[in-house]
């Protein structure tokens, strides 16, 4: 999973619709977070992914955009993740790949857990 993500990374695929920021492969067979900076490290991408709990609604568990990181990486059916760097136009790119994918619907209640509070 790790080659798979670094493979992708290497690619610097920018989003068409917003091409100051990287796009999301796209694939269905796995979940897929991306981060991007000067400098960035994976803790420091792991971070921003998980701090965005703050915005999470336990009491209405579902999927929103601006909490699709932190879901995905607390999804409790999610037993592999591998991850890879790129080095894209003077940014440093993280890609992390997640199997089983998250954020499904239906099935936040079970896979992210209030204890993530």
């Amino acid at each position: 999973m790790a080659n798979v993500a670094k493979q992708y990374a290497s690619l610097c695929r920018r989003d068409p619709n917003n091409p100051t920021r990287f796009a999301h492969s796209g694939s269905a067979m796995h979940g897929e977070n991306l981060a991007w900076g000067t400098g960035l490290t994976g803790i420091q991408a792991a971070d921003l992914w998980y701090n965005e709990r703050s915005n999470y609604n336990f009491n209405n568990p579902g999927f929103a955009s601006n909490t699709g990181h932190f879901t995905q990486v607390v999804w409790k059916g999610t037993t592999r993740i591998g991850c890879g760097f790129a080095t894209c136009g003077g940014q440093r790119l993280l890609v992390c790949h997640y199997w089983r994918p998250g954020n499904t619907t239906g099935q936040f209640p079970q896979n992210v857990s209030n204890v993530c509070r």
